[in-house]
């Protein structure tokens, strides 16, 4: 099923990180090929953590195109304790998160219907979707996460920082350009082809509910 997923395929030798030496089986035509067994593995220890944690608020990360749509569907399918940031990452989401938390409360408390002329509530509208675009993933998220699943980690530094700031624990699928030092749980896999995210996520949302 991996490799049907392409989950193998790397980048380019040229856009490494030295890092993943350890996870990288070989090349071909100039592409890094995935060590897939180390890959089913680290899987696996993912996996039994989260079924270990199936109690605690997770966040799923991952705000690049292939990725965005995939987030959310997970979110999604591990209940009310999960949510998901896929627009853009704010910094200071965790380490500023009282100004954040108040983001999340004026978007849940906006009311642009009781607006009492034409000029405010277009501008209670105009506020309410920027507060939406940003927040819509979190809205119903009362405390920090205590779990975060981030895809693209190139793509989302600032998550994997925040969290490894304040030790909460990431589970990270790394590719070849990725440093998987970084990680608390690091899963080495194409984080570009959707259904190489789509099989590891899929994979995760699974163990979580298991």
């Amino acid at each position: 099923n991996m490799l049907d997923a392409g989950v193998h395929f790397g980048h380019r030798i040229q856009r490494w990180n030295p890092a993943m030496a350890p996870y990288i089986y070989g090349h071909k035509n100039g592409i890094h090929i995935i060590d897939i067994l180390q890959t089913a593995r680290c899987l696996r220890t993912a996996c039994d953590f989260l079924a270990d944690s199936s109690q605690r608020r997770i966040l799923f990360v991952g705000t690049k195109r292939s990725a965005a749509y995939l987030v959310e569907l997970a979110a999604e399918g591990c209940g009310s304790s999960a949510h998901f940031i896929n627009h853009r990452w704010l910094g200071g989401f965790l380490t500023n998160w009282e100004t954040m938390r108040g983001c999340i409360y004026r978007l849940n408390t906006l009311q642009p219907d009781l607006a009492t002329n034409k000029k405010e509530r277009l501008q209670l509208m105009k506020q309410q979707a920027r507060l939406d675009k940003f927040f819509r993933g979190v809205k119903d998220m009362r405390s920090k996460p205590e779990i975060l699943v981030i895809v693209g980690q190139v793509e989302e530094l600032s998550a994997v920082k925040e969290s490894c700031k304040l030790g909460i624990p990431n589970i990270t699928l790394v590719d070849t350009d990725c440093n998987p030092q970084l990680a608390t749980y690091p899963i080495p896999g194409n984080d570009d082809s959707v259904r190489s995210i789509q099989f590891v996520l899929s994979t995760l949302v699974q163990a979580r509910n298991s």
